[in-house]
Order: C-alpha cells, then sequence, then structure tokens
C-alpha cells in the first residue's frame, strides 16, 4: 500500500492579545485625530486698560439762515461785501433795471465818509498781504469787496424812493451776508435721514457784481442768530452710549477747538441713528461750509482689559443674601439646606461665582434646583423662613484658569468695542490683574482640565 502523503497547513490563530493591540491602535487614532482637529486652546493675561472710544464724523451743517431774491429782472449791484454783517432793514443789494448804472461804482462822487475810506483800506491792505499768483480769484473778490463800499456811497445820493432806476432790496433780519447758495438754507433736521447725510453733495451758486439776474432768482442768504446745528450719522455703539444724555464733548478739528455742546439722539423716518449737536459758537467760522469734520470725545473708562473672544455667558443659580452667613474670622459663606436623609439642616459651603446687592450666584454642582436653603442667625440657629432654589439669571463672564482648570468667573462690564472690553476691577468673585483667562472661550467649558 502506497505511503499516504498528509497535508499539513499551517495559520495563525487570532487570540484575545491581538484584538486588545488593535482596540488600542484604534483609539490612538481616533485621540490624535481629535487632538489635531481641536482648535488650540489660548491664554491670555489680564492687563490694566482703557479703549479709545472717540469717533470721527463727517456731518452737515443746519443754521437759521434767511434767503433774500431778486423782485425783478435785472443786474445786480451788491452793497454788502461778502461775509461782512447786516443791520435790520439794512440795504443788502440792488437791481438795475435797465443796466445803465451797473458800471457806475462810485468814481463821480467827492467825498467818502472816514468810515467808509477805512473799509476800502482794509480790504487793500488784506489783498496784498495775502495775495498769492496760485489764487487769482482773490483778485475778483477784491474788486467786488471794492465796488460794494462804492455803491454803498451811491446808494445815498440816489436814493431808493419810487422814481429810483434802482430797485433795493434790504434784509429783514440782522446778520452775516454770503452770495452763496447751496439749496440747504431752508432744510430742516426732521427733514434729512441718515441716507441723505451719506449721499450730500453741495455746489454752490454765487452771484457777483454786475451779473444779470431774473425775477425770483435767490441772490444771498443772511445767517442770523449765533446758534447752528451738526446732523452726524452715528454708530449703534455711540447712540446707545448718548441715548438720554443731552450734553457732549466735540473737537473741531478745522479751527482745533474742543467744546461743551448739547446732545440729542434719535432714529430717522428709516429707523437710522442719527444725532444732533447744538452749538452757540463759532457759526462765522463756517459760514461758508456746509459738511464739518467732527468727533465725539467720550470720556475714558479704565479697568481690566479683555478680549471680546474670552466673554462668554453662563446660566447661575440665585440665592437671596440673607440666606448666607459668614461667621467670623471666615472668608467663606456659609450656607444651610434641609437634608434629603432626616430633613435636617446641614451646612455646607459652596464656591461662589458672583454676588451683588441682592443674590449670590452659584452653579450647577455647587446647588441643585429643588434644593430647600434654611434661614439661620449670626450664631447659627435656624429659622422658620426658607427658600427653594429655582431660578437661574445669565450672567456673562470669563474662565478663569489660574488653577489649571477652567472657573467660570463673572465680569461687570463698563466699556467696549467691536473687539475689547473694559471690566471693572477689584470686585469680589471677579477678575484681577495678571489673572489668566482663556482667551477663545468657545474652545472649553466649565472645568476643563488645562494644564
Amino acid at each position: 500500500m502506497a505511503d499516504r502523503k498528509v497535508k499539513v497547513v499551517s495559520g495563525r490563530h487570532f487570540n484575545i492579545v491581538h484584538l486588545m493591540f488593535l482596540v488600542i491602535f484604534i483609539y490612538m487614532i481616533i485621540a490624535v485625530a481629535k487632538y489635531v482637529s481641536k482648535e488650540e486652546i489660548r491664554v491670555d493675561t489680564v492687563v490694566e486698560g482703557s479703549l479709545v472710544q472717540n469717533h470721527n464724523y463727517s456731518g452737515l451743517i443746519l443754521r437759521n439762515e434767511s434767503i433774500l431774491t431778486a423782485d425783478q429782472e435785472g443786474y445786480i449791484k451788491c452793497y454788502i461785501v461778502e461775509g461782512e454783517r447786516i443791520s435790520k432793514d439794512g440795504t443788502v443789494f440792488a437791481i438795475d433795471k435797465t443796466g445803465d448804472h451797473i458800471n457806475n461804482n462810485g468814481s463821480s462822487l467827492n467825498e467818502i465818509s472816514s468810515d467808509q475810506y477805512q473799509a476800502l483800506r482794509k480790504y487793500m491792505n488784506n489783498f496784498e498781504v495775502g495775495f498769492s499768483g496760485q489764487n487769482y480769484e482773490d483778485v475778483y473778490n477784491l474788486k467786488n469787496q471794492l465796488n460794494s463800499v462804492l455803491y454803498s456811497i451811491e446808494q445815498k445820493e440816489l436814493g431808493d424812493g419810487e422814481n429810483s432806476v434802482l430797485d433795493f432790496v434790504r434784509s429783514d433780519s440782522s446778520g452775516t451776508v454770503f452770495y452763496s447758495i447751496d439749496g440747504y438754507e431752508d432744510v430742516k433736521a426732521d427733514q434729512i435721514t441718515r441716507e441723505n447725510l451719506k449721499k450730500i453733495v453741495t455746489e454752490n451758486s454765487k452771484i457777483v457784481n454786475g451779473e444779470k439776474v431774473e425775477a425770483g432768482q435767490p441772490i444771498c442768504r443772511v445767517i442770523y442768530g449765533e446758534e447752528w446745528y451738526v446732523l452726524l450719522p452715528i454708530t449703534d455703539e455711540d447712540y446707545s452710549y448718548y441715548e438720554g444724555e443731552k450734553k457732549a464733548t466735540v473737537f473741531l478739528a478745522d479751527i482745533n477747538q474742543s467744546l461743551n455742546t448739547e446732545i440729542e439722539v434719535y432714529t430717522d423716518s428709516n429707523g437710522e441713528k442719527i444725532a444732533k449737536i447744538t452749538l452757540d459758537r463759532f457759526v462765522s467760522s463756517f459760514a461758508k461750509d456746509r459738511m464739518i469734520s467732527i468727533r465725539l470725545d467720550k470720556p475714558v473708562k479704565t479697568g481690566l482689559k479683555v478680549a471680546k473672544s474670552s466673554i462668554v455667558s453662563n446660566d447661575l443659580f440665585v440665592i437671596p443674601k440673607e440666606y448666607g452667613r459668614r461667621p467670623e474670622n471666615s472668608s467663606s459663606t456659609v450656607f444651610y439646606r434641609k437634608s434629603s436623609k432626616d430633613n435636617g439642616a446641614e451646612a455646607f459651603t459652596p464656591s461662589i461665582s458672583y454676588a451683588d446687592d441682592t443674590f449670590y450666584y452659584l452653579e450647577d454642582g455647587e446647588v441643585d434646583k429643588g434644593d430647600e436653603i434654611l434661614l439661620a442667625d449670626d450664631k447659627g440657629n435656624i429659622q422658620e423662613d426658607s427658600y427653594i432654589i429655582s431660578e437661574k439669571k445669565t450672567l456673562r463672564g470669563v474662565y478663569n484658569v489660574n488653577k489649571g482648570y477652567a472657573v467660570f468667573a463673572v465680569v461687570n462690564i463698563i466699556d467696549e468695542n467691536d473687539s475689547y472690553c473694559i471690566v471693572q476691577g477689584g470686585t469680589n468673585y471677579g477678575l484681577s490683574v495678571y489673572d489668566h483667562i482663556v482667551l477663545n472661550a468657545s474652545t472649553v467649558s466649565e472645568d476643563d482640565l488645562l494644564y
């Protein structure tokens, strides 16, 4: 009988050791993946500081202005130099109906008063001192100024009766005369929206001596009174700050002046935020301007400076302050609650997150909803009154990591901008200078171990 060949199949048997190594390997892969994908926890150091809260705006100027128009067609003769004051019922300009007298600049007159002579000298001296070849327009301004003085002499001799060849126009109020018109002279504050403020483009039409004008055409404006207004398209932050306030400090960069002014913030017809600044000085300094650069200077608040990314909200249980008791020579606050075992009173000293004049604020775990807190007198004797824990309040705070793990600390924010907050320092249960807090608070949770 032939020998039989037996085929031996060798193999490796899977055992528990292999399974353990496989589980550990998979766990390590998952752990590494989580570590790599997790956002790095960044820690910041609390320092003292303040915020720059001053905002610069371009505002629209509104004034008390009246417009004088031509009663009929003709040629303009200005008797008041631009920027000079006119008395009530004083003659501002005249209309030369035929143009026959427009070139009469008073050269035929033999006598002028001392005041008129001084006015002529003033304009010529100012021109001599300030003239530059790059500003040739000053020559035309001088011509208009001199003509206005000479025309005023002519007016006295011609008179303005029924037979006068000139139609004289007087001002109905005293003020300062300007011969430029931009269309905003009669606009009121409540007619302006924030959208208007973004799109304002002013174009002046200016009248000069000898120009032919139409009947009803605006010739000049008279600014009367010292009060004027500026409308600003303010930020939400400034609106919140000045809401309910009546005073503000503003800085006028063009004249390098800080002023205490009245302020009113309101919403326009579209619900957009506007501030109205009322000023009673320097109206003549901006008489030729319709737009102004203005800065709102708010008082600087100092405290502890933290990044906004550090701020989180937390819901905390509240306990009325009369239920906490601090024994002599102790820094801890003791509470008493009814025991679930024998209904007796048990003392405990929880970690308090915050306290104000009314409540202590505690986190979940320190107390539970439904706990009955008992009232005790100064000697620790239990009274009849009790408080059932149920209410929570949401407070803002940061995660303090001085101990190596995240502890929620309530902060009292006294100022803020888009990036940082200023919080009150020196408060119980709050922050102190050089505390370490989580910069990116959304990456951690309460009691997370950091190191």
